[in-house]
C-alpha cells in the first residue's frame, strides 16, 4: 500500500511536469495503483479480524485508512492535472 501510494505521488509529478504525450499512460498507472491500494487494503482489513493485539490492530488500520484516503487524493490531483494538459 505504501508503495502504490508512492507510485501516485510519482504519476502527479508525471502528471505535471512530464511530456503529454506520456499522459494516457499515466491514466492507466493511476488507475492500476489505486486498484492495487484498495485490494491489499481489503486484504489487510481481513487479515486484521483474526488479530487480538489490539494496539498493533488499531495502528496498522489507521495506516492503512490514512493511505487510503491520501491515494483517492492524489488519484484525483493526477485526473486533474491529466484533463489540465
Amino acid at each position: 500500500m505504501r508503495s502504490c501510494r508512492a507510485g501516485l505521488g510519482a504519476a502527479l509529478e508525471a502528471a505535471r511536469t512530464g511530456n503529454p504525450s506520456a499522459s494516457t499512460d499515466v491514466g492507466v498507472a493511476v488507475e492500476l495503483l489505486g486498484a492495487a491500494l484498495r485490494s491489499a487494503a481489503l486484504n489487510v482489513r481481513v487479515n486484521l479480524s483474526s488479530l487480538t493485539e489490539t494496539g498493533y490492530v488499531d495502528a496498522v488500520a489507521d495506516e492503512c485508512g490514512r493511505l487510503e484516503s491520501t491515494a483517492a487524493q492524489l488519484a484525483e490531483d493526477v485526473r486533474a492535472a491529466l484533463n489540465a494538459t
